[in-house]
């Protein structure tokens, strides 16, 4: 069904309001045989006659009409390939499904041929940039990365080498590792952080040039490629390949762009791959999108932009809380990540934890170093796989001396252990250290959690004084499953039913008041906060409700601040809850 079938009426409306308009239109036959709606219109602006080309998407009037100019050239506000003009900012809730065509002429085509000859920066533009390298047709599932801060300076020419990670045959994908000039002096080079996860990877050489004429005017990439053969001085014959080069031939454009509004500009990549062997169904050369990826570019996107890139973090436990909360910080911008945990991934664990399915059999702290390297390759990223508290054989380093180097420097430790001795232990070295701390956990069923923020100069308790209050007071205990426990077949542990969406509440949380902290935001007034996810009466899922509380010291906590005697008093073995047993 076509769309003015799905709508009766709205198309002769449309061409009705042409015609009042004085707007002079023809159908494209062949095109409506073919369930698509063109007109070829011809409208007069400011005496001046133009020809335009009006098409209508399948899902119209839902979204907007697109129409190009093919016989004029603006320097903005018209894609240099396609010649559609920039009636409406892109986003889709600038169109009206009310609007017709003919109304959206006469109101933003005299505003977009006047601030096209205004030029950038004109108030008439909506403030958002034109970069150029967004206009060019690029090969499907394929991309170079770019590090933004690499600056080409006044270089014309030279070469350049590519990190591929994309195997022959497939789709170019890969990371510019080295750039040279004409005279083989390197201009630049990826960040180290990106480098190391390199270093194994096929290399390929290209060479890059400074486009001769605005790239826009090159819609194939076979005329671009032969543009530049010349400035680069190539052979003119066709390239063939061979063995030593397995992923073809690889030139790069340069020019010119937009990058912000209303008059920044920077350099603009693109590439163009000619692969060894012909595809059997597409074109000989494509082009290849460039995109940014070097540190400070990821970091466009970040509220804590450059806040937490010299932050060091510690997390402990890499469960169905930690590992989310590990990766949460890194994609953040944490700058160190150290962690701990001496368990294996499991399949079962995958369907609620972030681990791949094929990790299965991995130490979680290498499965963790590996989805660091995927998602936040700039991390600095240190694993310990440990069992903390286990007993140590002759000859092997201490514990102490492992977790002293672990926890020495760090701005924040994080205990996802959900083990009561584990956090009375991690709230000891937090305290002796005056290392901000932080506990985290969910109860059976998923039904809610508790995040408990504890900083070494606060008036407040620590979380030991917190494990002791919630003995008494049961407002510190979110609601949590009956019987909400399960053992799965050959794993050692008893372990808790829980969806990993309910999970990652606490789980989200738990990182936002990590980068608050670390970003040097305002401290919290409450040092336990605990979520409501189901109502506890029917265990009902409902909104996450999250609570704060003002837990005090608790006159039977040393709070961490001395080591722990022998005389302190214990908690005593309770029904409820598992009572705090060991030292405070």
């Amino acid at each position: 069904m076509t769309w003015w079938e799905d709508h009766p009426g709205r198309l002769e409306l449309e061409l009705e309001a042409l015609d009042q308009a004085g707007i002079t239109y023809t159908i494209d036959q062949a095109a409506t045989i073919a369930g698509v709606l063109v007109l070829h219109l011809q409208i007069e602006v400011d005496a001046v006659e133009l020809d335009l080309d009006a098409h209508f998407p399948d899902l119209y009037p839902w979204f907007r009409v697109e129409v190009s100019a093919p016989d004029i050239e603006l320097d903005h506000h018209q894609h240099r390939l396609g010649k559609n003009l920039c009636l409406l900012p892109r986003g889709t809730e600038n169109w009206h499904p009310e609007t017709l065509l003919a109304e959206l002429l006469a109101e933003q085509l005299p505003i977009v041929l006047r601030a096209a000859e205004e030029g950038a920066g004109t108030p008439l533009e909506d403030p958002q940039a034109e970069p150029i390298s967004e206009y060019f047709a690029c090969q499907p599932n394929a991309a170079i990365v770019v590090d933004g801060s690499m600056s080409i300076g006044d270089a014309d020419a030279g070469t350049f080498e590519v990190a591929i990670i994309s195997e022959p045959g497939q789709p170019l994908r890969g990371v510019v590792n080295t750039v040279k000039d004409a005279t083989g002096s390197i201009i630049g080079r990826v960040d180290p952080g990106l480098e190391r996860h390199l270093s194994v990877t096929t290399k390929m050489a290209g060479k890059w040039a400074r486009c001769p004429v605005p790239p826009g005017a090159f819609g194939d990439a076979q005329v671009l490629r032969n543009a530049l053969r010349p400035i680069l001085n190539l052979k003119s014959v066709p390239y063939t390949g061979g063995r030593n080069r397995p992923h073809g031939e690889l030139l790069a454009a340069i020019f010119e762009e937009e990058h912000a509004w209303p008059a920044a500009s920077g350099t603009g990549w693109i590439f163009i791959h000619t692969p060894t062997n012909r595809p059997a169904d597409g074109p000989h050369t494509t082009y290849v999108r460039a995109t940014r990826g070097g540190h400070a570019d990821l970091q466009y996107r970040s509220t804590n932009r450059n806040l937490l890139a010299d932050k060091t973090v510690v997390v402990v436990g890499l469960g169905s809380l930690g590992l989310p909360i590990l990766l949460g910080l890194g994609q953040a911008g944490v700058g160190n990540l150290r962690y701990v945990d001496h368990k294996f991934v499991e399949p079962g664990i995958t369907t609620r934890t972030g681990y791949h399915y094929f990790q299965f059999g991995l130490a979680k702290v290498q499965a963790a170093t590996d989805l660091l390297g995927a998602v936040a390759p700039f991390v600095d990223a240190r694993g310990v796989h440990l069992r903390i508290g286990s007993p140590s054989t002759p000859y092997q380093p201490r514990q102490q001396d492992i977790l002293a180097d672990l926890f020495t420097g760090a701005d924040l430790l994080i205990d996802a252990t959900a083990e009561r001795g584990v956090q009375a232990f991690t709230s000891y070295q937090a305290a002796q250290r005056r290392i901000p701390h932080i506990v985290t956990s969910a109860t059976p069923g998923g039904w809610g959690g508790t995040v408990g923020v504890f900083l070494p100069d606060s008036t407040l308790g620590c979380a030991v004084c917190w494990l002791w209050a919630r003995e008494d007071d049961d407002t510190l205990n979110p609601p949590a499953m009956l019987n909400g426990h399960v053992q799965p077949p050959a794993c050692a542990d008893v372990t808790f039913i829980g969806e990993g969406a309910d999970l990652a509440t606490i789980a989200n949380q738990t990182i936002r008041t990590a980068t608050q902290l670390l970003a040097g935001s305002a401290r919290p007034t409450w040092n336990v906060a605990t979520c409501d996810l189901v109502d506890p009466a029917t265990g009902e899922p409902t909104l996450p409700t999250w609570t704060q509380h003002a837990v005090p010291p608790h006159p039977g906590c040393r709070c961490g601040r001395q080591v722990p005697a022998a005389s302190c008093p214990t908690p005593a073995t309770g029904d409820s809850h598992t009572r705090l047993a060991g030292p405070r």
